[in-house]
């Protein structure tokens, strides 16, 4: 969904304002459980069509066998980053944006997962989702390792990646 905003700048003979777009994206946060109390274990941002709808907290109803999200949050947003950092708080997360371009101007989507070294859920059964995201209090660094298996063995280890303390401060 794009909504138009306006900005405006003074120019020497008066003001022009000019037509701003801004892209709307959908929030969603999985949770495990009854509710949606406490921090999901995936929190996934994309662009929305015209049609973004929030729910506060519901049973996610899709295809049982497929997906594991027991209770889901949607929200739409203008800023996805803020949105996927406030679902965390204070809480130490990590979020990966993909981008189709190497400059990152042409978002595709972001997925936030908490960072405190746990094997967290995933939102397809049967998927490489299962994550364990750590953030290292001696160097700065973060790391996320993807597993294909619910126990995030050593053996079912599908993509690892990690992000020096640079990095991350030249990306937030």
């Amino acid at each position: 969904m794009v909504r138009k905003g306006f900005k405006w700048r003074s120019t020497t003979t008066g003001l022009l304002w000019a037509v701003v777009q801004a892209t709307t994206y959908s929030i969603m946060a999985s949770y495990a459980g009854t509710d949606c109390s406490g921090t999901p274990y995936s929190v996934s941002a994309y662009e929305a069509d015209a049609d973004c709808v929030e729910e506060a907290c519901s049973d996610f109803q899709e295809d049982s066998s497929s997906v594991s999200a027991d209770m889901v949050t949607f929200s739409c947003t203008s800023d996805y980053l803020s949105a996927l950092r406030q679902v965390f708080g204070d809480l130490p997360y990590i979020i990966q944006a993909q981008y189709t371009d190497e400059g990152c101007k042409t978002f595709t989507f972001a997925y936030g997962y908490p960072a405190w070294g746990n094997c967290e859920g995933s939102y397809y059964k049967n998927e490489s989702n299962y994550v364990i995201g750590k953030l290292s209090t001696t160097d700065g660094s973060a790391s996320l390792q993807i597993f294909n298996e619910t126990q995030c063995l050593s053996s079912s280890l599908y993509e690892a990646s990690s992000a020096s303390k640079e990095t991350l401060e030249s990306h937030s």
